[in-house]
């Protein structure tokens, strides 16, 4: 019944848009010309009422539609897959207004029916993809599989183009170093020949030894100089190896590579595989060698060596796929897989990862082409079934019959299915479902059952009835809307959200413009909108309202508005005021104002409304859009109306309203010449150069100057004729704005002498005053704390988190980093967020040590003080453990399930709340403290998965440099 309402109404307002070409000036409307446009309606109006006055008018064809689609799987998936299609085919028609008056809400509605018949079990074959395709696809995989450096342990080993990091230190380094127990570090090439040198050990051949063995050979090389002689090897850039990837791969071609790649990494590089491809089959071609792998091992987890790593110079090959199933339904991974010669039913079904719950296995069906027929052989029973190419099989759904279950929907809390005793009748039910909602129709509902000839029957019934109910009965209880006894209101035009909504008695204007979201921000006609009103005889009244006085809260103004009304608010372009023109000048055939509407709003579409270029003289390299911005400046956009002339759609922009387009002739131009402006400028850069342009015009157009400018001190470097001299001439802005410029200017703004950017930093977490503070020159943490009246009760400040952000690109600059990782990595504005650590807080003196000096941009946090301790890493059972002074660190792990066989259990370490690390072997009798953090690491020295391990050489660097810069800004 909704439905109809809207249909009538929707009728009603396209023959009332057609009228809103009327004269809105006037403030009366001619009702002869009203009935005339709209007589076509009076015949549905006049059995408006009729339609809406009682249920036994609502069509019983619909309301068996909506039962079937509750409770008739095979009816309701045929319905929405009508639906779909019908939906898919209105939204490719840009002229579907009248259908449907929302797109964005049908493209919705559209993707949940799309998502309920998959939830239902329906699949669209044409869609079904490649087992393995969207793993490489994936472009989130990035990170795991195309990572710019790996982390590798000290069994890594060492070829000639690797770069490494050599430390050593002794307690009598007095060769090397003036201070005892001093470190000295290498950043060390090893050349084509595997050889290393280092300062006061020679050359050393390490190519082909693991890290290990060249510390091992190093230290010994040490002890026999050195007292307590300790050497650590750790690598900074591994070499690259290029291997070729062929055949059915997105992107086939030649990549560079670091050589802890395997053959996955390859084809992720090249941008995945096609749907044609053979993940089964792949091949390394190496040294005239074939190694054939199955790629499906590594994707299934049954054998991660089946990632073969890659040699410099192999050639990957994924051959064309030759056969393949696909598999649909209750199966927990859909999709087309390659299969072998013995493949039956059932290992394909493994190969998807078996039935999901709810499967109905006694439906299973294999669809094949036999010659030019389709076949369909039932394989419930027959497991051992030899599969062939292109065979596809279905795997059936267990339907949700219910034999003790009962449906109830409409007006009610809560839908759905509920069980049904013996003898529970209706109340029953719908205490079970919450109880009804508001404006429930209480004279009648429905229930619908399936007889005993399997013939579905309605049974209407009243809620005094309180009726007996059977298993399999679906009730359906209606709102006062479903049967037309509320009533509605449009809304329509210039507001936020146009549609129909919900009166009440009394409802003005007003109440309906703010149901509707409110007037739209800007362009809105205040001066008149119309309600526009059916009458008892079936005529049209239109009465105007002024939404001016409205808003200035004119009580008379803001009249009631009564059912079925519709409420048209205007736009300033509907009744002809506020019109967009665009000026044109110069070389056009017609100067003058032109308008912009629609899609005319291109350069090339305004020169053809003035005329078109004139014959001859025009300057084609160039033309100008002057444009007004919102502070008042103009802005000067350059054109090229050449390459417009050659159909450059990019060049051929769109103006905007109060734009003025200048088209030049040659007689006026000659080439642009440009001047620069640099320093406390808000947009520095180039310029074009006119004739007696001064500073000051220079200064408007590059938006002006900082608030950090000295404006007495600006030096303006300018070039004689021929470009041999060059003089500097300063210039006091303030006593001369109007000093005139010349070509190639160069002009330089400096900044204020003892000019400071106001620092700031921010306190947060448990502190009684948290928020941004001010902070001068020297400003300690000590001192912000105290003005911020230090800690709320409960709160830690032993796990106090001071971060800083550091550039470190100057520090980056002195390592040694290639030039390929400069051109990777942008180091000009690079920053590091560090946590600066071993802060203390002594609770006697109550203050922190040592009192950090703080910088613009620090962050303090002070967190809440908690009672437990954190386990993390390789442990059974990691995660929070209530804290208990009274045991050991062994005990807390035993409380986490213990220590894993793949844990390192020597380089166990400890974090404090303050960003302390303390290592298993300096523990000694210290206990565990609350908050802290216990970390059990992976055994990096046995033969684990790489990819688990990676990290940029960023991070480490960064890692570094942050170190330094915080124990400088500490100490």
């Amino acid at each position: 019944m909704k439905n109809k309402i809207v249909i009538l109404l929707v009728l009603l307002l396209i023959n009332i848009i057609s009228y809103g070409e009327v004269n809105l000036a006037n403030n009366s409307v001619s009702s002869g010309t009203t009935i005339d446009n709209l007589s076509n309606l009076n015949s549905n109006l006049s059995n408006l009422n009729s339609n809406l006055s009682s249920l036994n008018n609502v069509s019983n064809n619909n309301v068996n539609n909506n039962v079937n689609d509750l409770n008739l799987e095979n009816n309701e998936i045929n319905t929405n897959k009508k639906q779909l299609n019908n939906n898919k085919e209105i939204l490719k028609d840009d002229n579907s207004k009248k259908k449907i008056e929302d797109k964005k809400e049908l493209e919705r509605q559209t993707e949940d029916l799309y998502s309920k018949l998959k939830k239902r079990g329906f699949n669209d074959e044409n869609n079904i993809s490649m087992f393995g395709s969207s793993f490489f696809n994936n472009k989130s995989n990035s990170k795991q599989f195309l990572p710019s450096v790996v982390s590798v342990g000290k069994n890594y080993i060492l070829s000639n183009g690797d770069y490494i990091l050599v430390k050593f230190w002794s307690k009598n380094f007095s060769e090397l170093s003036n201070t005892n127990n001093s470190k000295q570090g290498y950043n060390v090439y090893i050349d084509g020949s595997g050889n290393v040198f280092l300062n006061n050990f020679g050359a050393l051949y390490v190519r082909g030894k693991s890290i290990k063995e060249v510390e091992k050979e190093i230290k010994e090389k040490g002890n026999k100089k050195y007292k307590d002689f300790n050497v650590d090897i750790s690598l900074l850039k591994m070499r690259s190896i290029k291997v070729f990837v062929l055949g059915e791969v997105n992107k086939p071609g030649n990549y560079i590579l670091n050589p802890m790649s395997g053959i996955v990494s390859s084809i992720y590089m090249a941008d995945g595989i096609t749907q044609n491809a053979s993940l089964r089959n792949a091949r390394i071609l190496r040294s005239g060698k074939t190694i054939d792998v199955d790629i499906y091992d590594f994707l299934l987890g049954k054998d991660e060596k089946s990632n073969i790593l890659l040699k410099d110079g192999d050639v990957v090959y994924v051959p064309v796929i030759k056969s393949k199933v696909t598999i649909t339904g209750e199966i927990k991974r859909a999709g087309s897989y390659e299969f072998n010669e013995k493949d039956t039913v059932e290992s394909i079904i493994k190969l998807a990862g078996g039935f999901l719950d709810n499967a109905y296995k006694l439906s299973v069906k294999l669809k094949r082409i036999s010659g030019d027929s389709l076949k369909v052989f039932d394989v419930s029973d027959k497991k051992d079934f030899v599969v062939k190419s292109g065979d596809i099989i279905e795997i059936g759904k267990i339907k949700n019959n219910f034999e003790n279950g009962i449906y109830i929907y409409g007006n009610i809390v809560r839908p759905g299915l509920y069980q049904l005793n013996k003898n529970e009748r209706l109340q029953e039910i719908l205490k079970k479902a919450g109880g009804i909602l508001p404006d429930t129709y209480f004279k009648r509902g429905d229930i619908f059952r399936i007889g005993k000839d399997t013939l579905r029957e309605k049974i209407p019934f009243s809620f005094e009835e309180n009726p007996e109910l059977k298993t399999g009965d679906t009730i359906f209880i209606y709102n006062l809307k479903d049967i037309g006894e509320r009533s509605y209101v449009t809304v329509m035009g210039a507001v936020k959200k146009q549609g129909i909504y919900e009166s009440f008695k009394n409802s003005k204007v007003s109440d309906a413009i703010f149901q509707a979201g409110g007037l739209k921000d800007t362009r809105v006609y205040l001066k008149r909108a119309d309600i526009f009103r059916v009458e008892k005889d079936g005529g049209i009244n239109v009465i105007p309202v002024n939404l001016g006085k409205i808003l200035d809260g004119d009580k008379k103004a803001d009249i009631e508005l009564k059912k079925y009304d519709t409420l048209k608010v205007y736009n300033i372009e509907d009744v002809g005021e506020g019109r967009e023109y665009v000026t044109v000048l110069g070389s056009v055939k017609k100067q003058g104002s032109y308008l912009l509407y629609g899609n005319n709003r291109k350069v090339s579409q305004i020169i053809f409304q003035a005329g078109g270029l004139k014959d001859t003289g025009v300057y084609l390299k160039r033309a100008d859009i002057f444009r007004v911005e919102k502070d008042g400046g103009i802005n000067v956009i350059p054109v090229n109306l050449g390459k417009i002339l050659d159909g450059d759609k990019k060049s051929d922009i769109e103006l905007k309203k109060y734009d003025t387009l200048r088209v030049y002739n040659y007689s006026e131009v000659k080439e642009f010449s440009k001047v620069y402006i640099y320093g406390e400028i808000r947009a520095a850069g180039k310029y074009d150069y006119y004739d007696k342009m001064t500073i000051n015009d220079l200064i408007f157009h590059a938006k002006g100057l900082k608030n950090s400018s000295d404006k007495t001190k600006v030096e303006v470097v300018r070039n004689s004729v021929n470009g041999e001299k060059t003089s500097v001439i300063d210039v006091d802005i303030n006593k001369n704005p109007n000093f005139k410029l010349q070509a190639d200017d160069q002009i330089f703004v400096r900044k204020l002498i003892n000019w400071e950017k106001k620092a700031t930093v921010d306190i947060s977490g448990y502190v009684n005053y948290p928020g941004k503070y001010s902070i001068t020159k020297n400003e300690t943490l000590n001192d912000v704390m105290k003005r911020a009246e230090w800690f709320k009760k409960g709160a830690s400040p032993e796990g106090i988190k001071l971060y800083r952000k550091e550039k470190i690109a100057s520090e980056l600059q002195n390592i040694n980093i290639d030039s390929d990782m400069k051109k990777t990595i942008d180091i000009s504005n690079l920053t590091a967020n560090a946590r600066i650590v071993n802060l203390k807080y002594d609770s006697n003196k109550k203050r922190f040590i040592p009192d950090v000096i703080l910088k613009d941009g620090d962050a303090i946090y002070i967190p809440e003080k908690v009672n437990y301790v954190k386990i993390i890493g390789e442990v059974y059972l990691p995660g929070i453990v209530t804290y208990n002074q009274n045991i050991s660190l062994d005990n807390f792990l035993d409380l986490a399930g213990g220590i894993k066989e793949t844990a390192a259990k020597n380089k166990i370490f400890v974090i404090r709340e303050n960003g302390k690390t303390l290592r298993r072997g300096l523990f000694g009798g210290m206990k565990i403290k609350a908050g802290d953090t216990i970390v059990i690491p992976k055994n990096t020295t046995e033969k684990t998965d790489w990819i688990k391990k990676t990290m940029t050489v960023l991070d480490f660097f960064i890692r570094v440099v942050t170190a330094y810069k915080l124990a400088e800004a500490t100490f």
